[in-house]
């Protein structure tokens, strides 16, 4: 059993916003080869060779969690959690992380409260991840090629690898987005969210994808 601790006690929910907490999780870091880069804005000017990105740009991955007020605030029905989570049901006065069943509460600890979970859950996919992720093999890969002409590598810092001993140069994968480079509205690849009053995460973003087929169709591929 999974002992999970989601920082459920504010004192004023910000009412209209997802129950989105952050965890302590970041991906990890991932060498790319500038072969496989050949989309991005600027590649004809980077160096050959490899580049270590940090994938989450910094930021900590998110949970949402559901509980039986929020749902009756918002008329949002059982079925549209079920929708979301297909292998899962949602019964009256329940508590859900993501899709696992809160099976304990209010354990007490020095530091905080812990909720226990009945199950282990990955952490989810970013929207630039879910593009090529295997579960939909190459099936957006033509839109994901579009959106990789407005991202480019963009140094952060050095860092100490703790492995190898070496000092590693980090780098972030940006889509360009803002006032400068107002490309695209927001980035994909991005773990952040707009934050309210209370710390709750909100204003998350949505992607609409033509699949590779329509592609080919629309571009003569």
């Amino acid at each position: 059993m999974e002992y999970y601790n989601v920082n459920l006690f504010s004192k004023s929910i910000y009412l209209g916003q997802s129950f989105r907490r952050r965890t302590q999780y970041q991906r990890p870091n991932r060498t790319y080869n500038t072969d496989t880069l050949q989309h991005i804005l600027d590649w004809d000017k980077l160096e050959p060779g490899q580049y270590v990105v940090e994938e989450s740009n910094g930021r900590l991955k998110t949970t949402n969690y559901f509980i039986q007020s929020y749902l009756d605030t918002w008329d949002v029905q059982h079925s549209d959690y079920e929708f979301m989570f297909p292998d899962e049901t949602f019964n009256d006065g329940e508590m859900k992380v993501f899709g696992a069943n809160v099976t304990e509460q209010n354990i007490v600890a020095e530091n905080g409260i812990i909720y226990a979970l009945d199950k282990v859950f990955e952490p989810k996919k970013s929207m630039y991840e879910n593009l090529s992720s295997p579960e939909y093999g190459d099936k957006y890969s033509g839109f994901k090629r579009i959106l990789e002409r407005f991202a480019y590598l963009r140094y952060n810092r050095d860092e100490l690898n703790e492995e190898t001993g070496e000092t590693e140069q980090i780098y972030r994968f940006v889509f360009s987005t803002g006032i400068e480079n107002d490309y695209l509205p927001f980035n994909v690849a991005d773990e952040n969210y707009a934050t309210n009053i209370d710390g709750t995460l909100a204003q998350a973003w949505g992607v609409i994808s033509a699949n590779k087929r329509s592609f080919r169709k629309l571009f003569n591929w």
